[in-house]
């Protein structure tokens, strides 16, 4: 019995030898390619979203300017707005760049880069029943992306607001296409998303709501070196203009 035991520890031993060397190798490949793996939401155009089955977009171009900078290569994973800051605990993404505001909540979760992108909320409806301020959220039924912060805006209004209520949904479109039936009555995003999505839409407009907030930045685990790294590159690409080309090319 005790050979057998002593049999079954050295095996033991052996197989966590073994998972070592095998993690210690893959994390190797990790860093002899040099890949990192970016979190999104493809819903959000002209940040992010599908177009020819590719994923493309502002924060993607941006993301791939940051890496060449930084030396790295990009592989996209698309997964739902409130699923990103899991992934980053979950070590299954390195960074999440998907029009992320930071917030007090946020930032116990996760560390985030400077800013750079300062967005300004829209709320898209039906031509014909326009939301032009706030004071038009009483008896509405207004959809905003889970976990975002135009979602915790709305919640706030609506403790102010008469029969207000608020939908919280993971992908935009699934929004549009709830506004356009009539079953809610507006869509709150960021300006140059309402831009898009009215363009595609001609019987929806959109109103502006000025908010102060921090701007969208990369979100990361806590403790990431990549952190530095990302607010070193977006300063350059700031200074040198590239960041302004960007928005020149998608937000038109």
């Amino acid at each position: 019995m005790q050979l057998l035991n002593l049999k079954n520890f050295i095996n033991l031993i052996l197989a966590l030898f073994l998972i070592c060397c095998s993690a210690v190798e893959e994390k190797s490949n990790l860093e002899e390619k040099k890949t990192l793996i970016m979190g999104v939401t493809a819903d959000y155009p002209p940040f992010e979203y599908i177009k020819n089955k590719k994923i493309v977009g502002f924060d993607v171009d941006l993301a791939q300017a940051i890496a060449k900078k930084l030396g790295y290569q990009i592989y996209i994973k698309d997964m739902n707005f409130d699923a990103l800051i899991p992934a980053l605990h979950a070590d299954r993404i390195d960074f999440a760049m998907s029009a992320m505001t930071k917030t007090p909540a946020r930032s116990k979760a996760v560390d985030f880069s400077i800013p750079y992108f300062t967005p300004t909320f829209a709320m898209i409806y039906k031509k014909d029943r326009p939301i032009k301020s706030i004071k038009d959220f009483d008896n509405k039924v207004i959809a905003a992306q889970l976990g975002s912060t135009m979602e915790g805006y709305l919640q706030e209004k609506s403790e102010k607001a008469k029969n207000m209520n608020v939908l919280s949904l993971t992908r935009n479109p699934t929004m549009i296409e709830e506004l356009k039936v009539g079953r809610i009555d507006g869509v709150m995003v960021e300006e140059a998303q309402a831009a898009e999505f009215v363009k595609r839409n001609p019987d929806l407009g959109y109103s502006l709501f000025s908010e102060e907030n921090d701007g969208f930045s990369v979100a990361f685990p806590k403790g990431s070196a990549l952190t530095k790294k990302f607010d070193d590159a977006i300063l350059e690409l700031r200074d040198s203009g590239e960041i302004d080309q960007l928005k020149a090319k998608w937000m038109k």
